[in-house]
C-alpha cells in the first residue's frame, strides 16, 4: 500500500465524514468535513516535514515517486514501480 500512496490511512478516513453524514441523515458531519479535511491534510504535510530531515534523500525520492493520498499516474519519463 505504501508503495502507491504515502498516507493510506488519511486517504481511507477522508470519505468517512460523508458516509457518517449519510448514515445519520445529518448535514453536520459533511459540514464539519470542510474544516477537518484541510487540517488532516496539514497534519500529513507536517509529518512529512518531520520525516524529511530524519530520512533525507531516501525519503525525498520516495516522495517524488509516490502519491500523497492518491496513486501517481505513471508518466512516460518516470519508471514505473510495482
Amino acid at each position: 500500500m505504501y508503495r502507491k500512496i504515502r498516507h493510506p490511512q488519511a486517504a481511507g478516513e477522508l470519505p468517512f465524514w460523508w458516509v457518517f453524514a449519510f448514515a445519520l441523515h445529518s448535514p453536520f458531519p459533511a459540514l464539519f468535513s470542510f474544516l477537518w479535511i484541510p487540517v488532516f491534510a496539514l497534519m500529513c504535510l507536517a509529518e512529512e516535514r518531520d520525516l524529511l530531515p530524519h530520512y533525507g534523500e531516501t525519503y525525498e525520492e520516495y516522495r517524488r515517486n509516490t502519491g500523497f493520498m492518491l496513486p501517481r499516474v505513471p508518466t512516460a519519463g518516470r519508471a514505473r514501480n510495482n
